[in-house]
């Protein structure tokens, strides 16, 4: 269900022409993911390779009121990459596929007028086997966090946490201060897109399509209780749609390592007053 645009052009004139693009559709350039210079600053050589990540603020709000849990599936990934025959790849899942597990009216409303896509849909949720009657088992398809501290502790330690934990901090969205240049304004409310190069490699080389779902994100926001959330999708959940056992197994191997970033969240960092408590005097 993963859509792909093969062009004869050059890597870096498609990747000029799908910003143009976005520009004129009157769309917002999130995000924008160079992941041949991340991989060569490890030490990794790879052909051209970007993700655009495509979205508006006015959308987001409709996402976010119709499922909050659908926070965690946007900006739309549009993953860029130089073929080894010499072509330039686009891929990226189409925002009604996307949206599709959620069995949301307000998120498909495309099937209002689209009805050949609905038997698609349906065939889409039972192959990642996010349905409702899932959602009515237990099975948990985004994982939500609830954290006492402020919001930008928790940014600040989840953050900590990428770092502790071996992983990159892909990108870093603030999408209140995005909704604000637009004119709209949003509580606290910030992506954080975590991988590493290695791990990428590992999943072009598994199925490449799947790599409109890497990074994975945290979607980190404050709640109208005052609490702050942060909701995700586990890798293993993440590439249960692939169906392939060297994703399975990657997924498997890296759940602990995002439960363990998501701990991080929850330290509590000390005030100044209790520094001074422990700081030793001159």
């Amino acid at each position: 269900m993963v859509k792909v645009r093969r062009y004869d052009t050059s890597f870096p004139e498609v990747v000029k022409g799908l910003i143009s693009g976005i520009e004129k559709n009157d769309m917002l350039l999130v995000c924008y993911i160079n992941v041949q210079e991340n991989a060569r600053k490890r030490g990794l050589m790879i052909g051209g390779n970007r993700i655009l990540e495509v979205f508006r603020p006015d959308y987001a709000i409709r996402v976010w009121e119709a499922d909050i849990e659908a926070g965690v599936d946007v900006p739309v990934r549009i993953h860029v990459c130089e073929g080894s025959d010499g072509y330039t790849y686009a891929r990226y899942q189409e925002p009604s596929q996307t949206f599709a597990p959620y069995e949301n009216d307000a998120l498909a409303s495309w099937h209002r007028t689209r009805p050949d896509l609905r038997e698609d849909c349906r065939e889409w949720r039972a192959r990642v086997g996010r349905t409702s009657a899932n959602r009515e088992s237990g099975r948990v398809m985004v994982k939500l966090r609830k954290y006492d501290a402020p919001f930008l502790e928790v940014v600040e330690g989840l953050i900590a946490g990428v770092e502790e934990n071996e992983m990159l901090l892909v990108a870093h969205v603030d999408v209140q201060k995005n909704a604000r240049k637009k004119g709209i304004e949003v509580g606290a409310n910030q992506v954080l897109e975590i991988f590493r190069p290695d791990y990428a490699v590992r999943v072009w080389e598994a199925d490449i399509e799947a790599g409109v779902d890497i990074p994975i994100r945290i979607h980190v926001y404050e709640g109208s209780d005052g609490h702050t959330y942060a909701r995700y999708r586990e890798p293993s959940e993440t590439f249960v749609p692939y169906e392939n056992d060297a994703l399975s197994a990657l997924g498997a191997e890296l759940d602990p390592i995002f439960a363990g970033i998501l701990e991080r969240g929850a330290v509590k960092r000390p005030t100044s007053f209790e520094k001074a408590q422990v700081e030793p005097r001159p």
